[in-house]
C-alpha cells in the first residue's frame, strides 16, 4: 500500500488522538492545536485518509529546532516510516532557517537516531511537574537518556528550483567587482492594469477560495503584504501559511529585497504565521510592524560569518520619531539596519517603512550610512530630489567603495554625477555623497492611489568589495 507523507497539512485532533493512543499507552486526548500553530511545522504520514504516523518540530525562534513526538502506528512500525518522517522533518527545519537539530529519546533507540544522521551528546531533563525546587549543584546529567544534534550533511548539485547567492560567496572572497553605472529597477509590469491583476493571491481549496493576500510590490526595493484572509471554517489548515510563502516567493522574483507587514499587537496566531516564514519584529506602535529579509547582503554575509548572532529590535530614538533599529550581535561583531517608518498606517504619515541606515563593526571593519532626500514630495517632470548618503568609517583602517542611484522605472540622475560616486576614507572620517534624482513626466503615479502607502522609494546603493547595502527615502509623487 503506498504511504503519503506531508508538511503541514489539514489534520485533526480526532485523527491525532486516535493515533497516539494505539502507539503511547495511557495516552489522554488532548487538544493539540496550541502546540502546532506553534511549531515550526510537522510531517505526517498516510496510508489512503488514515493517518499513520506523525513527527512535530518545534523551534527557539531562530537556529535550533528540536523534534518531538515521532510516533508510527504500531501495525506499521519496522517499515521505515519511522525514519522518512525524521528526514522529511529536518528538510523542514533547515529550509525554515534552523541550523540544528535536537531530540532526547530512551537507549533503546540509539540505533534509530544514530541511523537517522544524530550524533549523540549529553544532556539533561527536568520534569517540572515533580520537581518543586532547582536541584543542588553539582546536577550530573541522566543516563537514560541523550540528546543527538543532525550532522546529515550531503552534497550534491544545485537543483533549478533552488536559490543560491554566487555574488555573496564572491563578495566573502573579496572578488566582486565595484558596479560603474547607476542601475535601475527592472519594470516588472508593463502597465498598472497588469500590477492589479496579479497583486492578489488566493488560496483554493476544492475550487472553493477559503483565503487571499494582496501583495504590493510595484517598488522596489521594498514591498508590502496586506490584507491576509482565510475563511473562518478553513482556519488551521495551512491556507494562510502558504499565501505567505507563494507572497516571498513572488516578491523575490520580483526584485524585491524585504517585505513588511502590519498586524494587531495581540494577534498571536497571524505573528506566528510570519514568525514561521521567516519574518522578523519591527516597529511597534498601534500595531506590530515585521519585516522579512528577502536579499540583503550586508545582513546574510553578516550572518555566513556569524551564524550565532542574536537579533534584537529597539526603539532609535536619536534619530527622531518613527526610527527603529534592527540589529544582530555576536561578542564585539554587529549589523544593524535602521528602520523608518511608522508601525503601521495611521502612524506613518502616508510614508512607506523603508532602510534608510545601517552600521557594521567586525573583522576591522567599523562602517555607516545613511540616506536623505531635499525633497519628500515631487512633483512628476518637474521636481528634482537632492539624495544624499553620508558615509562614516570609524575602523583603523581605510574604506573604500562606490556610492550609486538605483533607480524606480521612469526616474533619472540629473546633472553630476553620471557615474558612481568613489568613496574613500580614511580612519575617523566621513564623506557625504550627493546625486540628484527626478521623477519623469511618464512615471506612473497612478499605482500609489491603489497602494497602502502613497508614496514610493527613492535608492543609494553602497557597494564595497565584500559588501552592499540600499538605502532609501519614501517620497510622495503628484
Amino acid at each position: 500500500m503506498t504511504i503519503r507523507y506531508s508538511t503541514n497539512p489539514p489534520v485533526h485532533n480526532g485523527e491525532l488522538n486516535a493515533l497516539f493512543e494505539a502507539a503511547w499507552p495511557g495516552h489522554t486526548p488532548r487538544d493539540f492545536f496550541p502546540m502546532l500553530i506553534r511549531s515550526l511545522g510537522y510531517v505526517c504520514a498516510y496510508t489512503e485518509d488514515q493517518l499513520i504516523g506523525f513527527v512535530n518540530v518545534a523551534w527557539d525562534g531562530g537556529k535550533h529546532a528540536f523534534l518531538l513526538d515521532p510516533t508510527v502506528r504500531p501495525d506499521r512500525q519496522r517499515q521505515g516510516i519511522g525514519t522518512e518522517l525524521v528526514r522529511q522533518a529536518a528538510e523542514l527545519a533547515r529550509s525554515r532557517g534552523a541550523e540544528w537539530l535536537h531530540v532526547d529519546y530512551e537507549p533503546r533507540l540509539t540505533e534509530f537516531y544514530r541511523q537517522c544522521g544524530f550524533r549523540e551528546t549529553a544532556a539533561g531533563l527536568m520534569n517540572l511537574k515533580t520537581t518543586r525546587r532547582s536541584p543542588a549543584p553539582p546536577c550530573s546529567p541522566r543516563q537514560h537518556e541523550s540528546k543527538f544534534l543532525s550532522v546529515d550533511l550531503k552534497i550534491r548539485d544545485l537543483q533549478p528550483t533552488e536559490e543560491f547567492d554566487h555574488n555573496l560567496c564572491r563578495r566573502l572572497a573579496g572578488e566582486a567587482e565595484l558596479p560603474t553605472k547607476h542601475a535601475v529597477w527592472p519594470a516588472v509590469w508593463p502597465n498598472l492594469d497588469e500590477y492589479l491583476r496579479h497583486e492578489t493571491l488566493v488560496a483554493v481549496q476544492n475550487e472553493l477560495i477559503v483565503g487571499r493576500a494582496i501583495l504590493e510590490a510595484r517598488y522596489q526595493p521594498c514591498c508590502e503584504l496586506v490584507n491576509l484572509c482565510v475563511r473562518p471554517d478553513c482556519r488551521n489548515q495551512g491556507a494562510g501559511t502558504a499565501l505567505v510563502n507563494e507572497a516571498i516567493k513572488r516578491a523575490r522574483s520580483m526584485g524585491s529585497k524585504y517585505m513588511f507587514v502590519q498586524e494587531n499587537l495581540d494577534d498571536a496566531q497571524a505573528h506566528n504565521i510570519y514568525l514561521k516564514a521567516g519574518f522578523l519584529m519591527a516597529a511597534k506602535g498601534n500595531m506590530q510592524r515585521l519585516i522579512r529579509l528577502l536579499d540583503v547582503p550586508v545582513v546574510s554575509n553578516f550572518l555566513t560569518l556569524h551564524p550565532s548572532a542574536t537579533f534584537t529590535p529597539e526603539p532609535a530614538a536619536q534619530l527622531g520619531d518613527r526610527w527603529w533599529r534592527l540589529s544582530w550581535r555576536e561578542g564585539e561583531s554587529s549589523v544593524a539596519l535602521y528602520l523608518h517608518g511608522g508601525s503601521c498606517q495611521g502612524d506613518s504619515d502616508g510614508f512607506q517603512p523603508v532602510v534608510q541606515a545601517f552600521d557594521r563593526a567586525d573583522g576591522g571593519m567599523s562602517i555607516s550610512a545613511s540616506a536623505e532626500a531635499s525633497e519628500k514630495e515631487m512633483v512628476r517632470g518637474e521636481t528634482v530630489s537632492k539624495l544624499t548618503m553620508t558615509v562614516q568609517n570609524q575602523a583603523d583602517k581605510p574604506f573604500k567603495g562606490v556610492v550609486r542611484a538605483v533607480l524606480l522605472p521612469d526616474t533619472e540622475v540629473v546633472g553630476e554625477p553620471a557615474a558612481p560616486v568613489p568613496v574613500e576614507l580614511v580612519a575617523g572620517e566621513s564623506q557625504v555623497v550627493d546625486i540628484q534624482v527626478r521623477v519623469t513626466a511618464g512615471f506612473d503615479r497612478g499605482t500609489t492611489k491603489f497602494l497602502s502607502y502613497r508614496s514610493a522609494p527613492l535608492t543609494l546603493e553602497l557597494c564595497w568589495e565584500k559588501g552592499s547595502v540600499l538605502l532609501s527615502v519614501a517620497v510622495k509623487v503628484a
